[in-house]
């Protein structure tokens, strides 16, 4: 079953926000250029958001904008410390998860330790020239257009990016070969 959402987009008080991309990002002492495409696979949607190198430097960890150890599950849970886990979906007023899955229960976490769908290390350096591509897996939407947010809107680097398209998956015969 598709999730289907109504309503309009809540405030984002601080942060960027952009529409179709590139927005320019400052964190870590560096800048990137950062751009997103959607698209269907499955049925699910699946967010890439693509990191280019902005400022011709290299070093460092770049990507702290990114990060998340906090997850949506709430009190007694964790998700890995380096995660990108603080992105969401938000379609009208509906803001929509990574889907995430338990690898297990144990103290200090009784109600699990939860990992995204999404890739499990934001760090890592991007130098001059280069670029990188982070994947998020979303539920099945009914929306043909999605906006990706990174955090709530509560720190200046926190990010908006809205009226990303959603691309149909390609039909099983172009893929064939």
């Amino acid at each position: 079953m598709d999730v289907t959402a109504s309503g309009q987009l809540p405030p984002f008080e601080h942060g960027l926000v952009g529409v179709g991309g590139p927005v320019r990002v400052e964190s870590g002492n560096r800048s990137f250029d950062v751009t997103v495409g959607a698209r269907r696979v499955d049925g699910h949607v699946v967010v890439d958001l693509v990191a280019a190198n902005a400022d011709g430097e290299s070093g460092g960890n770049p990507m702290g904008f990114l990060r998340g150890f906090s997850g949506p599950r709430g009190e007694g849970t964790t998700t890995p410390l380096n995660s990108t886990a603080l992105a969401t979906v938000l379609v009208g007023s509906t803001r929509l998860f990574v889907l995430d899955y338990l690898t297990a229960a144990r103290e200090p976490w009784p109600k699990g330790e939860w990992f995204p769908t999404s890739d499990l290390e934001s760090g890592g350096r991007i130098g001059p020239g280069q670029s990188r591509t982070y994947s998020y897996v979303f539920p099945r939407l009914a929306s043909d257009t999605v906006t990706l947010q990174i955090g709530s809107g509560g720190r200046e680097y926190d990010l908006r990016i809205t009226d990303v398209p959603v691309v149909p998956a390609p039909s099983a015969q172009a893929t064939s070969g």
